[in-house]
Order: C-alpha cells, then structure tokens, then sequence
C-alpha cells in the first residue's frame, strides 16, 4: 500500500462548512512510499477514527502492537542521529534521543529481541 509518511493535520486540506467538511487535498507527498497502512500510526498513535479511513481498525494483536512499536522506533532513531550529527540541532536530537530510550525499554519489557 502506498501510505503518505507525513499523515497530519496540516498536510489535509478541508472545505466545507462546519458539520460538513470534506477532504478537498492531501498535500506535502514527497516521503510517500509503500509500507504497512499501519506504518502512518506512527505519526498518528493509534487512534482508531485515522485508521477506519483504511476500511479498518489496527491490528489489536500483540503481532500488530510490537509492529508499531518497531515502526516508532526506527525513525526515532534515525532523527535522533539526524539531528545531533547532521543538522546541528542538539536539543532536538537529544529530546529524539529520549524518545529512543523510552521505545527501547518499552521493547525490552515486552521480551522482544
């Protein structure tokens, strides 16, 4: 599935009057690329009103929640490296650093190897 990877508010544009608004755009598609439909609850958590727009819910399974788990932290990681080293933006990369930590307990804690 080809899935957006930049999923949020302000990459939809709307129109319509309140109570009755409708997509009228996606925009800002230049990370897309094919992945899981899941793949975009990293941005968006794992609320259940974004992934019925997919015909269905997430996975509930511990499959799919170590899935997610593992999608959430790649690119964790790799904007911690990302910002540190590349872009020169050290509280940013240290607040993604952070994050890391917190994901990789979480995984350590599930068992996971």
């Amino acid at each position: 599935m080809l899935v957006h990877n930049d999923l949020w508010a302000a990459n939809v544009l709307v129109h319509g009057e309140p109570g009755k608004m409708s997509i009228a755009a996606v925009i800002d598609g230049d990370r897309s690329m094919y992945a899981d439909r899941e793949y975009e609850a990293i941005l968006n958590t794992d609320s259940a009103t974004f992934h019925t727009g997919y015909g269905r819910l997430i996975d509930p399974l511990a499959e799919g929640q170590t899935r997610r788990l593992a999608y959430r932290l790649l690119p964790s990681y790799f904007n911690a490296y990302v910002h540190q080293h590349q872009v020169d933006q050290p509280e940013d990369g240290r607040i993604f650093e952070e994050h890391t930590t917190a994901l990789l307990s979480q995984w350590k804690q599930l068992g996971l190897r």
